[in-house]
């Protein structure tokens, strides 16, 4: 039994729809509004995140990399309570909205570190 998934945006709506197919047939179809494609999104993120095959890269390889986003919108702010001393780093991605990161206090310190040598500026001693 050969299973497929197809999604598309419907040309009237502007809705995602997603068509499940088994053996060339279609078995279902549904229309995603915003809000569900959005959880969707995130359960597929979590089990790819707890998959035997999200193996992480010490270093990305050009060829490793499927896009590139210019100049997206981002945000910076100093974390609280359990993730005090940390940087919060949140990245608007266009598909998946933001996406953000705790980087703790020896990462936020090597952020800082390749900015300022980007800059020119000599770090402190």
């Amino acid at each position: 039994m050969a299973v497929q998934l197809k999604f598309a945006i419907d040309d009237q709506s502007s809705i995602a729809q997603l068509e499940l197919r088994s053996d060339g047939k279609t078995v279902a179809k549904f229309k995603l509004s915003d809000e569900l494609l959005e959880d969707f999104q995130q359960q597929i993120s979590d089990l790819r995140s707890k998959s035997a095959n999200s193996t992480i890269p010490k270093d990305i390889k050009p060829q490793d990399i499927k896009s590139i986003l210019v100049h997206p919108k981002w945000r910076a702010t100093l974390g609280q309570g359990k993730l005090d001393g940390h940087l919060i780093f949140s990245v608007r991605h266009p598909g998946y909205g933001w996406l953000s990161y705790a980087l703790p206090p020896d990462e936020k310190q090597t952020l800082g570190a390749f900015c300022k040598s980007d800059l020119g500026l000599k770090p402190e001693a």
